[in-house]
This record gives structure tokens, sequence and C-alpha cells, in this order.
């Protein structure tokens, strides 16, 4: 049953809480945790008493991406001098742990890893990751960091993952995943070579499931996924049209009336990967290279220097974005969609322009 092909393992939640204890001693350990105004969000703890236990959330509102694509992240420092530029590349190699992160986010993960080329040390890398150009500022967050996600047994309000093929549970990519079983105790699944070593370095805190756990674990599964109702954002029929260009440029057009240029659904998204750079100076001899999030919602996004705009109207701006998204042309890139149903767009965009909403009005042909 388990990823790694390890048999699955129980673990107490007071144990649960003494392994985590044992990892703040020497990594950082990222959680969410209850932010000031109720909201739950990814965030280091000093204490695994900071953890939102409950679990009833879901999702965090942000997803877990700014700890491997900062929002704003120096590349490297320059200094000039008589002997010419002295260029100091600015990696962030710390060990870290993602603890209680979701299916979908740890597929946003993958998604990235193949935009990106990087990916978790002992996961096997395609052909198509090998000759790719790899960015060594994300490649080393995420190889340097573990994963222990956790399983999803009811879906949020928003939450449509089971029609993205991306939750809501794992079959790889994740060093450890945990369900809960019951109160007290949590089902755990070995998903790599890393979670095995930390079973194995912590022997005493796990025991292997019984015959009826496991059985348990698969009624479980197939329990949580009979909980999504709504079909709205089954996605094939609007890959296919978006794809063969058969959308109406209607449909961009009203939906660009609705549309504020916010970025929100962007920066929500945990597979959105947009970026600009610029050059920080300190005085005339030194300065900063620096990264920072865009959106292809943007009007200035597709800017060029000379002036030229080749998406200066919002409707180009919002077509594009569901090509990025949806089009095989990418998929066939990228290994899959960029969309894992996580549901934060219908959250944050007001105006409905959300992925369920317009997949919805692909499917039925609607122009408005």
């Amino acid at each position: 049953m388990s990823g790694y092909g390890e048999e699955l393992r129980i673990i107490k939640r007071k144990d649960l809480f003494t392994l985590m204890s044992r990892f703040l001693t020497d990594r950082e350990v990222i959680a969410p945790i209850k932010g000031h105004g109720g909201e739950v969000i990814f965030y280091p703890i000093e204490s695994i008493e900071d953890v939102a236990w409950d679990w009833t959330y879901v999702n965090t509102v942000l997803p877990p991406k700014r700890f491997f694509l900062p929002q704003t992240e120096e590349l490297f420092y320059y200094k000039k001098s008589a002997q010419g530029m002295e260029i100091t590349p600015t990696y962030d190699d710390r060990v870290r742990m993602i603890f209680g992160i979701r299916p979908c986010d740890v597929n946003a993960l993958v998604f990235l890893d193949r935009f990106f080329g990087g990916g978790p040390i002992g996961r096997k890398t395609s052909d198509m990751e090998m000759k790719s150009f790899q960015d060594n500022y994300y490649a080393i967050r995420r190889a340097n960091t573990f994963i222990i996600a956790f399983g999803c047994h009811q879906p949020g309000e928003n939450c449509f993952c089971v029609c993205c093929d991306a939750g809501p549970f794992l079959k790889e990519n994740f060093d450890l995943q945990l369900t809960q079983m019951g109160d007290d105790e949590y089902i755990v699944e070995v998903g790599s070579a890393r979670g095995l070593k930390i079973v194995y370095g912590h022997e005493d805190l796990f025991r292997s499931a019984t015959e009826a756990e496991e059985k348990e674990l698969i009624r479980i599964m197939d329990e949580a996924i009979l909980k999504f109702k709504d079909t709205r954002a089954y996605l094939s029929k609007a890959i296919q049209k978006i794809t063969l260009d058969q959308v109406p440029d209607a449909l961009w057009e009203n939906l660009s009336i609705r549309c504020q240029d916010c970025g929100g659904c962007s920066y929500v998204c945990p597979t959105c990967c947009c970026y600009n750079v610029v050059d920080v100076p300190i005085n005339e001899n030194e300065g900063m290279r620096v990264r920072t999030w865009d959106s292809c919602a943007f009007a200035g996004f597709t800017k060029m220097a000379g002036g030229d705009n080749p998406r200066s109207e919002k409707k180009d701006r919002l077509k594009r974005r569901f090509f990025h998204k949806l089009s095989y042309h990418y998929i066939e890139r990228n290994g899959r969609h960029g969309c894992v149903g996580c549901g934060r767009c219908i959250t944050t965009c007001f105006a409905n322009i959300s992925m369920p909403a317009v997949v919805e009005k692909i499917r039925k042909g609607v122009t408005s």
C-alpha cells in the first residue's frame, strides 16, 4: 500500500508530537498555524504546539510555494572593482521540513519541479527534466526540504482536486504521508528513501499497521473521493477546446470586463510562477539582482523594452492565462496541466473568474 513499497506504520498523536519536536532541534520546520486574523498559513514554527492541529481548514490561505520561490529574493550580489565585476550568488541551503502539506500543494511542487528543473533528492528525474534548464535557487531549496503530507478526509468548500488528478491522497512524491485514524492515531505511508530513514531512525515511535488498519485506510480513501459532489471543474473538454482554439473570443471579452487586474489569482495559485528580475544598486559600484513575483494579469507583464506590448488588452491576458494552464501544448511540456484543484482562486477572485467558473463556461459553450 505504501508508495515506496514499505509496510504501513502507525504513530500515535503523542508520539507524532515527540517526532516533530526532535526535528525542531536540527532543521527548520514549516507547518500550518493560526494567524492573527484566524486564517491558517504556513509558517516556521518554534514549538509543535504552534501547529493548527484541528485540520478543519483543509487548505491554508496561501500555498507553501513561497518557501521554494520567495515573493522577493536576492539572486546575487555584485561588486565592480579594478579587476572587473565580482558576482556572489545568494543560495538558501537550509535543511527544512514542510509538515501538514496537502496533496494538491505537493502536486503543485511537482509542477514547479518541471518548470524550474529541480526536485527532491532520490526522485527519479525524467528525460524532459534532464534536458531542461535548472534554476539552482529553486532546486537547492526543493532538494533540502522534507515533505510530510496529510491526506484529506473531507474536501473544503471550494476543493476540486479529484477533477485535476491531484488528491485527496498522494501515491508518490512525498517522504511521509499521514492519514488520521480516529482521534489518537495516524497511519503512515512511506514515499521515499528519506521517509524510510525517518521511520527507521525513530523506530521507538512507530509500529506496524495491522491488516484491519490497512483496510480502514482504503475505506477512508474511497469514502473521501465520494464526498466530492461538484463536477463543474472536470477539465478534459476545456483542455480540448483551448488546445484547438475553439473558445469564442466573446468569452474572454466578457470576462475581461469583470477582471480587476489584481493578480490575486496568480499569487494564491500554487503553480503560478511568473516573476520579474531587477537590479537594485547599493551605490555606483555594487548592488543586488532581485527576483520578485509577477503576474500575467498585469498590463506591464509583457511590455517590451521598445514599448510594444503584445497583450496590452485585458482579454488577451486573460486568454493567455487559461491557455497556459490548460492547453495541451503546455501539458506536454510540464507533465500535467497547471491546476491542482486547491480552490484558492475561487476564494480569492471576487469577480468569479476562477478556474471552475471558466472551465464550466468553456464546456457549455457559454460566452457571458
